[in-house]
């Protein structure tokens, strides 16, 4: 399997715009932290110390769904009665 960069980076946007994931500009210089609104300039996240991103409540409410290989069924299709924790 082979995953382009183009859809890293399509799917963290996605997981930002859902409220599943928040970036973050972290340095070890003593500058404060500082939350992005929303996705990150492509620079940040192109620079090895630009842009890190971390899990919100709301995204592991989703990770930690206790349901029987949630949400696909046995032939890795979408459950037709599954819904988003968030919904």
């Amino acid at each position: 399997m082979t995953i382009s960069h183009a859809e890293i980076l399509q799917s963290l946007h996605e997981l930002i715009e859902m409220g599943f994931a928040k970036a973050w500009r972290l340095s070890c210089w003593g500058e404060p932290p500082m939350e992005y609104e929303g996705m990150p300039p492509l620079e940040d996240v192109k620079h090895p110390w630009g842009a890190y991103f971390y899990i919100t409540p709301e995204g592991m409410k989703v990770h930690m769904a206790d349901c029987p290989g949630w949400p696909f069924d046995d032939n890795g299709e979408l459950r037709k009665d599954w819904t988003s924790p968030s919904a």
